[in-house]
């Protein structure tokens, strides 16, 4: 009969865990350490999308939205998120499919 030894058990588990917390802290180090995006020289601005780093403060609508140019009006929080957007020209175009309009009938 074998007999286990719980001490060297234990001593893996630490090992182990020792050596992924190590690991771990140096992915970390090399992530705080990539260098600021710029624009490669000779090359123009518009063509690189480099965010700026002060950004502007959200501001969330209220109320009544209407889009510049569109005669139809949308209240804010029917159309808050990305899974109803609203058409704000239908006129523009041929109605939507009855897949894309969620139609099951």
């Amino acid at each position: 009969m074998i007999r286990r030894i719980p001490r060297a058990n234990t001593f893996v588990r630490i090992a182990v865990l020792v050596c992924a917390f190590a690991s771990l802290s140096l992915i970390v180090r090399e992530l705080n350490a990539q260098a600021a995006l710029t624009v490669p020289a000779g090359l123009p601005d518009w063509a690189f999308n480099i965010p700026d780093k002060i950004q502007p403060t959200a501001v969330r609508p209220e109320g009544i939205v209407k889009a510049p140019g569109s005669a139809k009006e949308c209240d804010a929080a029917t159309i808050a998120g990305n899974a109803t957007p609203p058409d704000w020209f239908p006129d523009e175009h041929a109605a939507a499919p009855r897949s894309a309009r969620r139609d099951t009938g």
